[in-house]
């Protein structure tokens, strides 16, 4: 399996005729690649920072991290190794404020636990907070921008149903299309490590799949 099939490629996160410029890969970034393909990956603890519109399937992304982990412990109750940390449930599982969401990131990553973010994210400057965390805590950033297609997202939103951020039905759908109106895809400039797409269901699996195995 190439890089391409299991990350996707940027080329994949713009629609035709957005002039979205996809840079080459640092080095070093291609090194963090080879060695999450291969097994060999040794960046841990690591902040994942999850990136797209409503409906671009970044909750199921982090249930099926925690499900690989057997339910967030592992044998003898060893301590979880992925955290996930969403706005949405921050507040005792309702919505709370970033910095809310920054302190149990940060707090997380010096317990030696790695880190998904929850959230849209859609510009650099929203994504620099999680970039600020990953640096006081000397670990690396990683980048996951999830974007299916824009009618995809849109049915996934008005079939929700108990959402805790209540972006769901249709008034939630048009969010959609807001959200993509706006979204910027992560960039290494940025100071990410290294940066992933996926615009399929499967293939944000295997990206989980990967990250488990490593």
């Amino acid at each position: 399996r190439t890089p391409e099939e299991a990350f996707g490629s940027p080329e994949q996160l713009a629609e035709p005729g957005d002039g979205v410029a996809v840079p080459c890969p640092p080095r070093e970034a291609l090194g963090a690649r080879a060695a999450l393909l291969g097994g060999y990956w040794a960046e841990w603890p690591v902040l994942l920072v999850l990136c797209g519109p409503q409906g671009g399937g970044k909750s199921t992304f982090c249930e099926a991290l925690l499900a690989g982990e057997g339910g967030g412990e592992g044998g003898g109750g060893a301590i979880r190794r992925w955290v996930v940390v969403c706005q949405d449930t921050v507040a005792n599982g309702k919505p709370g404020k970033r910095e809310a969401c920054e302190a149990r990131a940060a707090e997380a990553l010096r317990s030696g636990c790695s880190v998904v973010i929850d959230r849209t994210n859609l510009t650099a400057d929203q994504r620099e907070h999680w970039l600020k965390v990953a640096r006081a805590a000397a670990a690396p950033a990683h980048a996951i921008a999830l974007r299916p297609p824009k009618e995809e997202m849109e049915r996934r939103v008005r079939g929700r149903t108990g959402h805790p951020g209540g972006v769901q039905g249709e008034s939630g759908a048009r969010f959609v299309a807001r959200s993509l109106a706006s979204f910027a895809p992560p960039a290494y400039d940025e100071g990410f490590g290294l940066i992933s797409a996926a615009t399929t269901p499967p293939a944000a699996l295997l990206l989980a799949a990967l990250l488990l195995a490593a």
